[in-house]
């Protein structure tokens, strides 16, 4: 892409970039093409002036909290398993009563 143009602007003051984009425009006559110079050069900008930092696969893998263990994973994954059997029981007043105590002994744990 043609950044050129764009750069030359970047030179001028603040209140003259309207007036030269706007003349650039009229004069061209293509607008959808000024309008991707203009993005094009807005994108550089954003990526010159902020940081962005990409998080690593490593930097993920150690989002987890310290205390957190295998055995935590395998309580919580059984503890939601017997809340859901016990919400998905309708009919069976019975089982659900079975189904609940399942849940809140697996819970207090």
């Amino acid at each position: 892409m043609e950044i050129t143009c764009w750069e030359q602007i970047n030179e001028t003051s603040e209140n003259d970039l309207d007036t030269r984009l706007y003349k650039r425009i009229l004069k061209d006559n293509q607008t959808e093409k000024q309008i991707e110079y203009f993005s094009e050069a807005m994108r550089i900008a954003c990526e010159q002036s902020f940081k962005s930092e990409k998080a690593t696969k490593q930097s993920q893998k150690n989002r987890s909290v310290p205390w957190w263990t295998h055995e935590l994973t395998v309580i919580r994954k059984t503890t939601n398993h017997l809340r859901r059997k016990y919400q998905r029981t309708r009919d069976n007043a019975e089982q659900m009563e079975t189904n609940k105590a399942a849940y809140f002994e697996q819970k207090a744990k």
